[in-house]
C-alpha cells in the first residue's frame, strides 16, 4: 500500500539531461501528488526548458487541480491518458468507477482551455456488440479535445471489487492473460469478433489523428 516518489527536484534534473524533445511520464497517474507536480512544473517553466509531454491522470484530478494542469500546460503538456471507461453512469457504475460522466466532460472543457488533448480510455464490457463500439466513436467524435481513443477489455484484477464480484465467471487464473488486452470474462460475441472490433475502432480514432496532424 506504500511506494517511494522521486523527488521533484531529482526529476526535473533527468529531464534537464535528456536532448529529446518529447517525454512520456510513465506512473500510471503522475499527478496523484498535485504539489509534487506543481513543484516540478514550476522548476520546468522556471529554467526555461521546452519540451512537450506525455501523462496519465485521472478526470477527477483534471478537474481538482485545474490549477496544476494550467502549469503544466504552460511547461508543454500536450497529451494526457485519462480512464473515462464509459459514457453513460450506469455503465460507470457497473464498474466501480469513482468518477462520473459529469466530471468526464469537465476535464474535457479544461482541457481545451488549457491547449492539451485528452487520450480517452473506454472498457470493453463483455456484453458489448458492434453498436456499443458505434456510440463511443460518435461520442468521440463530437469532443474535439479527445485525440486518441484507447479500449480496453473489462479485466477484474485480483485484490479489487471487481474480481470478488466476478471471478466465478473468469475463464482463466493464469496472470499472464490479466494484462487489459485479452477477454478473461465469457464474451456475448465470439472474443475474435470484439478483437476484431477493437482493432476496426481503433483505426478510426487514428485516422483522424493523421487527419488533424
Amino acid at each position: 500500500g506504500r511506494f517511494i516518489a522521486r523527488s521533484a527536484e531529482q526529476v526535473f534534473e533527468e529531464i534537464r539531461g535528456i536532448e529529446e524533445p518529447f517525454i512520456m511520464l510513465c506512473d500510471d497517474h503522475s499527478f496523484i501528488d498535485p504539489e509534487r507536480m506543481r513543484k516540478l512544473a514550476t522548476l520546468l517553466l522556471d529554467a526555461g526548458i521546452k519540451k512537450r509531454y506525455f501523462a496519465y491522470a485521472r478526470t477527477d484530478s483534471i478537474v481538482k487541480h485545474r490549477d496544476v494542469f494550467e502549469l503544466w500546460a504552460k511547461a508543454g503538456l500536450t497529451l494526457v491518458m485519462s480512464g473515462f471507461e464509459a459514457i453513460d453512469e450506469h455503465a460507470l457504475k457497473r464498474v466501480g468507477k469513482g468518477s462520473s460522466i459529469d466530471i468526464n466532460e469537465d476535464a474535457l472543457k479544461i482541457a481545451s482551455e488549457l491547449g492539451f488533448f485528452l487520450s480517452a480510455g473506454f472498457l470493453v464490457e463483455p456484453s458489448f456488440m458492434r453498436d456499443d463500439f458505434e456510440k463511443i466513436d460518435r461520442y468521440v467524435r463530437t469532443r474535439p479535445a479527445i485525440l486518441l481513443t484507447e479500449y480496453t477489455p473489462l479485466t477484474p484484477f485480483p485484490g479489487t471489487p471487481l474480481y470478488r464480484k466476478l471471478k466465478g465467471e473468469l475463464l482463466t487464473h493464469d496472470p499472464a492473460f490479466f494484462d487489459l488486452q485479452h477477454f478473461v470474462l465469457p464474451t456475448q460475441l465470439p472474443a475474435k469478433e470484439l478483437y476484431r472490433l477493437q482493432f476496426e475502432y481503433y483505426g478510426h480514432s487514428i485516422r483522424r489523428v493523421i487527419r488533424y496532424l
